[in-house]
């Protein structure tokens, strides 16, 4: 049922609506027709140059007390402060006075209530004639009190029923570097897939991932960041100097090189002096970057699997008893120092020599993100350099610390990391990292909020970026998983090189390094004799055995 009354006195409008077949609701809008005011009257300067409200006078009316129980916790995007009036310079002419407006008060009242409900905080609104009607309708149709106070609030500034698409960035033609196909085919990405695109959906955004090091940036930030601990005290010495705290993977080996070069060089939880100690320093760059001790013994009793690496963890692992934002600060003094050396530059670490020491943030990548971002991707950086590294220097291109997955460790209760890894897919304690297949355990879990049986397998085309890009047989798994294309930097990774040259559904795009680019490779790719880190032949993305390719 459906009715109406229109008291001319109150200008009172009423509606009723039955609801089949749980009964009916009335709702009332008062609307209050205000004519236009008059013209101030005006003042004579010379007897009131500058009048001032008199408070006794013209008091200024109370605020509005919100009922609580209506209103409890007032929402600021529903009930905004209103911007502050701006006043235009005075005009010699009058103005035309103003339409007459509108204030619309609203309540609904089940059958069942013997008194009604304000819909709307008693806080009115000014409508104009041509949006009162879309309002009522709005709040006639009993949608719920939160939704409908939204509703009557936005009825006076209607959007327009579809809003034009933005237009899709692309690649900045003056940056050098890319291949030509390459160029059009990233271009061509945004073009299909971007905010310009006639299928675009801003509640579902198409996800781009990347990997970091060697990736967006020439060499590595946590290299980097581990020269820097070594040469300014940084790492600290585990509890009870017992090395297997901070990794279970060490050898007896390298746990007992670690003691004896380094018990003398600090306290339980102070810095070890490895500026001084060569020997501390040897001990811990061999392990890290060599898998060894300084005598040559196995460091790991198992390095590398399909989800870890156990050096890569290890550093995020001597994080442990800094706070995030010390590594914040100490991996930005390792990257602006590394980022100002020349290219080509080496530094020595206890006795190592020739160790990479600068960094270089591809520009040609940094567009690249920031072309997807503008077509409206989601942006992602997933790295297997640690969590509050990999922030920084994805800083750097515009990257939001919320949108990067590296490895990750728990924090203590007092705020400082701790050594116990962040876990994935169900898997055992300390045996997944962003580490490929890892990082795609984290992509599923972080991106797409699969569930743990579900992070560690390959997810349905719906629930995958549509776009990756990677340098190294540590990105195999997420790179593959792309759905529209897939980028690789060639390093001359033997896995990763197998399955771009197989190029499953043409997706696949291979771009020499932009720094210092390698050689071609003079000999094939022996895809069909390489086996994974679990020991099994390599496959594509179909599961498809690989051949030996071409260079």
């Amino acid at each position: 049922m459906i009715g109406g009354s229109v008291p001319l006195a109150t200008k009172t409008v009423t509606f009723g609506i039955r609801y089949w077949p749980v009964g009916s609701n009335t709702l009332t809008l008062t609307v209050v027709v205000h004519p236009s005011p008059p013209p101030p009257p005006e003042l004579d300067p010379e007897l009131d140059p500058e009048p001032d409200p008199d408070p006794e006078l013209d008091p200024e009316p109370p605020p509005l007390e919100l009922d609580p129980e209506l209103d409890p916790d007032p929402d600021p995007e529903l009930d905004p402060e209103p911007p502050p009036l701006e006043l235009d310079p005075p005009s010699p002419a009058p103005l035309p006075a103003p339409p007459p407006q509108l204030l619309l008060h609203a309540s609904r009242t089940p059958h069942t209530s013997p008194t009604p409900r304000p819909l709307i905080p008693p806080t009115y609104r000014f409508f104009t004639p041509s949006t009162i009607v879309a309002c009522a309708m709005r709040l006639f149709f009993g949608l719920a009190p939160a939704l409908v106070l939204a509703s009557a609030l936005s009825c006076h500034s209607p959007a327009p029923a579809t809003a034009p698409r933005s237009a899709t960035r692309t690649l900045d033609p003056s940056l050098p570097g890319w291949l030509p196909e390459n160029r059009a085919r990233l271009d061509a990405l945004l073009a299909a897939r971007g905010s310009g695109s006639p299928g675009y959906d801003p509640a579902h955004r198409p996800v781009a991932t990347f990997d970091w090091d060697n990736t967006m940036m020439r060499n590595d930030i946590g290299d980097a960041t581990m020269a820097w601990m070594l040469r300014h005290d940084l790492v600290l010495q585990p509890p009870a100097r017992d090395w297997s705290v901070t990794s279970a993977a060490l050898t007896s080996a390298a746990r007992a090189s670690l003691n004896a070069a380094c018990d003398a060089a600090g306290e339980p939880g102070r810095p070890l002096a490895t500026r001084e100690n060569v020997a501390c320093t040897d001990a811990l760059y061999a392990i890290y970057d060599d898998g060894k001790t300084p005598a040559g013994a196995p460091a790991w009793t198992h390095a590398i699997t399909l989800t870890t690496n156990e050096a890569y963890a290890w550093l995020a692992r001597l994080l442990a008893g800094h706070t995030p934002a010390e590594v914040a600060a100490f991996t930005h003094d390792a990257y602006v120092e590394a980022s100002k050396a020349p290219v080509g530059a080496t530094l020595t670490l206890g006795s190592h020599a020739g160790i990479t020491a600068y960094v270089r943030i591809y520009p040609t990548m940094h567009d690249l993100v920031g072309a997807l971002q503008g077509s409206g991707f989601d942006v992602w950086i997933v790295s297997a350099s640690p969590q509050p590294v990999s922030e920084v220097v994805a800083h750097e291109v515009g990257i939001a610390a919320d949108h990067v997955i590296g490895i990750r460790t728990l924090p203590g209760a007092d705020g400082r990391l701790g050594y116990a890894l962040e876990p994935c897919g169900g898997a055992p304690p300390e045996s997944v990292i962003t580490y490929n297949q890892g990082k795609r355990c984290f992509i599923n879990r972080v991106i797409f909020h699969q569930p743990p049986g579900a992070q560690l397998r390959k997810a349905d085309a719906a629930h995958r970026q549509a776009f990756a890009a990677g340098d190294s047989d540590t990105d195999v798994a997420f790179v593959q998983d792309a759905t529209d294309l897939k980028l690789v930097i060639d390093r001359h990774r033997v896995q990763l090189m197998c399955s771009a040259r197989s190029n499953a559904g043409g997706r696949w795009l291979v771009q020499p390094m932009f720094i210092d680019p390698l050689p071609p490779p003079t000999q094939p790719y022996p895809c069909a004799t390489t086996l994974d880190a679990a020991g099994q032949p390599i496959v594509d993305e179909d599961g498809r055995p690989m051949r030996d390719e071409t260079p």
